[in-house]
């Protein structure tokens, strides 16, 4: 009798583990958050860090980085930037760099503020500086374009003044260097000497000369083509809107055949 009770036991026990078994294999599994992005990712070619991934703050931090100019990534920044934000964007987003604030919990500690400006905010104010010198020396267009972007970094120079007067002597005169030429004028002597000039036919020209001419339009063509429009690919498409890079197409082709 023993034995069969037993017997029964070991079976209902083997019964139970087989059904919570199947309990668990019937239940869905349980799902997970995905862990969030870091704001970052970095990788490492030739001894360099590259920036693989990152969010736009994270590029405006990276481009006035305090501890030293990345020069490099300042080119690459500015040459790409069109396709992540406007120039007006831009220009707020070093502004808003540029005032930087200490957390609240430093603000109370004297010592704690004094070195934090010394160490966080003045270093990233320079950079602020610095990639705005780069901006407007390698992109004038970008400010000749929009009167409106020209006018706010002009204010934004003018408040610069106040504390870094010497940095911003050094913008103004690119900023001025890049006004549009409005007041431009030819004499009337120089247009009646143009006047008087002889036709000139290609058999009057050099090859030499008539190919270095022709290289200069062609830059002068390549060098009017808004940068957003070579990252697209503007070329490529079978609907081209843009003048210059039309007529660089038409120049090509005619040069091939």
């Amino acid at each position: 009798m023993n034995q069969n009770q037993n017997q029964n036991q070991n079976q209902n026990q083997n019964q139970n583990q087989n059904q919570n078994q199947n309990q668990n294999e019937n239940q869905s599994p349980k799902k997970y958050k995905p862990l969030p992005k870091p704001p970052t990712t970095l990788s490492e070619y030739l001894g360099a860090q590259i920036i693989e991934s990152a969010t736009i703050p994270e590029l405006i931090k990276r481009l006035t980085f305090r501890n030293y100019p990345d020069y490099n990534f300042m080119k690459e920044f500015f040459m790409v930037y069109p396709c992540l934000m406007s120039s007006h964007q831009l220009l707020n987003h070093l502004k808003n760099r540029f005032h930087m604030k200490p957390p609240p919990q430093i603000s109370r500690n004297n010592l704690e503020l004094h070195y934090f400006r010394a160490t966080q905010i003045q270093p990233t104010k320079l950079r602020v500086i610095q990639a705005l010198l780069e901006w407007i020396k390698c992109y004038p267009m970008d400010f000749q374009d929009s009167p409106i972007l020209l006018e706010e970094t002009q204010k934004f120079i003018n408040e610069l003044k106040k504390e870094y007067d010497k940095a911003a002597q050094q913008l103004q005169v690119r900023l001025e260097s890049i006004k549009p030429f409005n007041n431009l004028s030819i004499s009337k002597e120089s247009i009646k000497s143009l006047e008087n000039l002889k036709p000139l036919e290609l058999a009057d020209i050099s090859p030499k000369e008539f190919a270095m001419q022709l290289s200069i339009y062609q830059m002068e063509l390549f060098s009017n083509i808004p940068r957003i429009e070579i990252l697209n690919e503007e070329w490529t498409k079978e609907l081209i809107l843009d003048e210059n890079v039309l007529l660089l197409k038409k120049l090509s082709i005619i040069l091939i055949l």
